[in-house]
Protein backbone atom coordinates (compact mmCIF):
# COMPACT_ATOMS: atom_id res chain seq x y z
CA UNK A 1 0.00 0.00 0.00
CA UNK A 2 2.45 2.39 0.79
CA UNK A 3 4.01 1.90 -2.16
CA UNK A 4 0.99 2.93 -4.26
CA UNK A 5 1.04 6.11 -2.12
CA UNK A 6 4.81 6.84 -3.38
CA UNK A 7 3.52 6.38 -6.51
CA UNK A 8 0.87 8.69 -6.80
CA UNK A 9 3.11 11.57 -4.95
CA UNK A 10 6.06 10.55 -7.54
CA UNK A 11 3.18 11.57 -10.30
CA UNK A 12 1.65 14.07 -8.80
CA UNK A 13 5.17 16.12 -8.33
CA UNK A 14 6.17 15.18 -11.49
CA UNK A 15 3.77 17.47 -13.05
CA UNK A 16 2.75 17.82 -16.95
CA UNK A 17 5.10 19.33 -19.17
CA UNK A 18 4.20 21.89 -21.49
CA UNK A 19 5.53 21.97 -24.91
CA UNK A 20 5.15 21.33 -28.80
CA UNK A 21 4.99 18.09 -30.31
CA UNK A 22 5.04 16.55 -33.73
CA UNK A 23 3.83 13.45 -34.90
CA UNK A 24 6.05 12.41 -38.66
CA UNK A 25 5.18 10.17 -40.51
CA UNK A 26 8.27 8.08 -41.95
CA UNK A 27 7.00 7.45 -46.03
CA UNK A 28 6.07 10.99 -47.10
CA UNK A 29 7.76 13.44 -44.31
CA UNK A 30 4.70 14.91 -43.54
CA UNK A 31 4.08 16.61 -40.28
CA UNK A 32 1.26 16.96 -37.53
CA UNK A 33 2.02 20.01 -35.10
CA UNK A 34 0.70 20.89 -32.40
CA UNK A 35 0.96 22.43 -28.96
CA UNK A 36 -0.62 21.52 -25.22
CA UNK A 37 0.29 21.90 -21.05
CA UNK A 38 -0.04 18.17 -21.32
CA UNK A 39 2.65 17.63 -24.32
CA UNK A 40 3.11 13.88 -23.23
CA UNK A 41 -0.38 13.39 -22.49
CA UNK A 42 -1.99 14.29 -25.51
CA UNK A 43 0.75 12.76 -27.98
CA UNK A 44 -0.77 9.02 -25.83
CA UNK A 45 -4.20 10.68 -26.58
CA UNK A 46 -3.16 10.93 -30.82
CA UNK A 47 -1.66 7.50 -30.79
CA UNK A 48 -4.82 6.08 -29.17
CA UNK A 49 -7.32 7.56 -31.75
CA UNK A 50 -5.23 6.66 -34.82
CA UNK A 51 -4.82 2.98 -33.36
CA UNK A 52 -8.99 3.10 -32.98
CA UNK A 53 -9.26 4.54 -36.31
CA UNK A 54 -11.37 7.42 -34.99
CA UNK A 55 -8.58 10.41 -35.18
CA UNK A 56 -9.84 13.98 -36.06
CA UNK A 57 -7.10 14.68 -39.07
CA UNK A 58 -8.57 12.54 -41.69
CA UNK A 59 -5.25 12.61 -43.74
CA UNK A 60 -3.13 11.77 -41.21
CA UNK A 61 -5.83 8.68 -40.27
CA UNK A 62 -5.24 7.76 -44.06
CA UNK A 63 -1.78 7.75 -43.79
CA UNK A 64 -1.46 5.67 -40.63
CA UNK A 65 -4.13 3.03 -42.34
CA UNK A 66 -1.67 3.24 -45.35
CA UNK A 67 1.53 2.80 -43.49
CA UNK A 68 0.86 1.43 -40.86
CA UNK A 69 2.28 2.85 -37.35
CA UNK A 70 5.99 1.59 -37.19
CA UNK A 71 6.27 4.56 -40.41
CA UNK A 72 5.32 7.42 -37.73
CA UNK A 73 7.54 9.16 -34.75
CA UNK A 74 5.94 11.02 -31.87
CA UNK A 75 8.08 13.11 -30.42
CA UNK A 76 8.03 16.38 -28.18
CA UNK A 77 10.23 18.77 -29.87
CA UNK A 78 10.42 22.03 -27.01
CA UNK A 79 8.94 22.48 -23.50
CA UNK A 80 7.96 25.49 -21.91
CA UNK A 81 8.91 25.39 -18.43
CA UNK A 82 5.59 26.22 -15.74
CA UNK A 83 6.20 29.34 -14.24
CA UNK A 84 4.64 30.07 -10.91
CA UNK A 85 3.35 33.60 -12.19
CA UNK A 86 0.03 33.68 -12.59
CA UNK A 87 0.64 36.82 -15.30
CA UNK A 88 2.34 34.34 -17.44
CA UNK A 89 0.05 33.29 -19.95
CA UNK A 90 0.63 29.90 -20.80
CA UNK A 91 -1.37 29.30 -24.03
CA UNK A 92 0.05 32.19 -25.27
CA UNK A 93 3.38 31.15 -24.84
CA UNK A 94 2.80 27.54 -26.52
CA UNK A 95 0.83 29.45 -29.54
CA UNK A 96 3.95 31.48 -30.17
CA UNK A 97 6.26 28.91 -29.94
CA UNK A 98 4.29 26.37 -31.65
CA UNK A 99 4.26 29.13 -34.30
CA UNK A 100 8.20 29.25 -34.29
CA UNK A 101 8.54 25.71 -35.19
CA UNK A 102 5.77 25.77 -38.50
CA UNK A 103 7.78 28.55 -39.60
CA UNK A 104 11.06 26.63 -39.06
CA UNK A 105 9.54 23.41 -40.27
CA UNK A 106 8.27 25.49 -43.52
CA UNK A 107 11.26 26.66 -44.04
CA UNK A 108 12.63 22.96 -44.42
CA UNK A 109 10.05 22.64 -47.10
CA UNK A 110 8.06 20.10 -44.99
CA UNK A 111 4.30 19.38 -45.94
CA UNK A 112 2.02 19.37 -42.43
CA UNK A 113 -1.07 17.34 -42.16
CA UNK A 114 -4.12 19.86 -41.65
CA UNK A 115 -4.65 21.08 -38.35
CA UNK A 116 -7.69 20.10 -36.53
Amino acid sequence: MDNRKELKKEYAEKGTVAGVYKIECGKNSRVFLGSSTNAPGILNSHRFQLDLKVHRSRALQEDWNAFGKECFTFEMVDAIKKKDDPAVDIQEELKELESLWRENLTKENRAFYPAV
